[in-house]
């Protein structure tokens, strides 16, 4: 079986599950590698963004900002390649997720867009079912 890293960005979610489904295993990954129960437990609150910091008007400006500060020039097309198609605040702080968790292969929000349209296509798939 393949198995994907536990600890990437849209893998750590997995180490809720397995932590619960299997606590032994789960016990052997933090002896394996330190400070991951506590990235576990801190993952959910570290990269929220609800509040925008007082020194900026707009999630915009802000998203603009940490991109301008943060992201190596290297890296800046893969994400302007996605950033300029964004326009709403929620768009934005999910930019900005993408930036503070160095995502530079925005998976996050690849699986979203995917997630979204394989929602619309359950719900057509339902529709067309039920006639």
């Amino acid at each position: 079986m393949r198995l994907s890293c536990i600890i990437h960005e849209t893998g750590i979610k997995g180490l809720e599950y397995l932590k619960e489904i299997e606590p032994k295993t789960f016990e052997r990954l933090t002896q394996r590698i330190g400070g991951i129960n506590t990235y576990n437990l801190m993952h959910a609150e570290a990269y929220q963004v609800n509040k925008l910091p007082v020194v900026f008007s707009s999630w915009f400006e802000y998203r603009n900002y940490l991109f301008e500060k943060l992201v190596p020039p290297t890296k800046r097309t893969i994400f302007k390649k996605i950033f300029d198609t964004h326009t709403t605040d929620a768009e934005f702080k999910e930019d900005i997720r993408s930036i503070l968790l160095n995502g530079c292969r925005l998976v996050k929000q690849d699986n979203k867009r995917i997630n979204a349209g394989l929602a619309k296509l359950k719900g057509e798939y339902n529709a067309n079912k039920s006639k």
